[in-house]
């Protein structure tokens, strides 16, 4: 599911088609499918919008229905910043204004850095996540909750997908949030440049510990 035409899949799908993995992108243009029936995981990707403020948009009650359903039917689901906070409120969760965003590479306090890397990991949010009943937190930072695993989904709050040109997209469409990271544009895009070796593998990691088998068990 991606929201916004510069919020793309970016190193994950380049994992999950090095691994063989078909994928099909669906939007709130093209028309987001209530159900996951045919589909062996589904993945929410991130967005400029705030979950706390959607409401009743139709595609985000969609999307709702279609987390919901995924959930229902065992297929697992990867929700990444946007979508970490979607499938929280799908599965009983919540969202509220973090106490201040979090912008730019940032390092997490993984519960178990064998099983997801510490980091760095590229953050743009202004929203934190209360995770649903029954998930396992499995990393934090002073501000967030920033993974959490509830049955066979997967939620992260940073984006492990970043690449250099969504970074530079996505700076040059909020400069608040560009002066929130504490870089200038240059400073920022040179920075993701040399970090992006290292996040392609954290990044390869992150989808085959999501897609392992052992993690579809209940």
């Amino acid at each position: 599911m991606e929201h916004e035409f510069d919020s793309g899949i970016g190193l994950l799908g380049e994992r999950a088609q090095a691994v063989g993995a078909e994928l099909q992108t669906v939007t709130p243009l093209s028309g987001i499918p209530t159900t996951a029936e045919g589909y062996d995981a589904v993945v929410i990707l991130g967005s400029a919008e705030s979950v706390t403020a959607l409401g009743a948009t139709p595609w985000f009650i969609h999307e709702q229905a279609l987390l919901k359903d995924a959930d229902a039917r065992h297929i697992p689901i990867l929700g990444v910043c946007f979508g970490a906070q979607s499938l929280a409120v799908a599965l009983g969760g919540k969202v509220a204004r973090a106490s201040e965003p979090e912008v730019g590479w940032k390092m997490i306090d993984s519960v178990d850095p064998s099983e997801l890397a510490e980091g760095p990991w590229f953050q743009w949010h202004e929203d934190a996540i209360v995770p649903p009943p029954g998930s396992t937190v499995l990393a934090t930072s002073d501000v967030c909750v920033e993974a959490y695993r509830i049955d066979i989904h997967l939620g992260v709050q940073f984006h492990p997908e970043v690449t250099a040109q969504q970074a530079v997209d996505w700076a040059a469409s909020d400069p608040a949030g560009l002066a929130a990271s504490g870089c200038t544009l240059p400073e920022l895009v040179a920075l993701t440049n040399d970090l992006e070796t290292d996040a392609r593998r954290r990044a390869a990691d992150l989808w085959d510990a999501f897609t392992a088998p052992s993690c579809r068990r209940r």
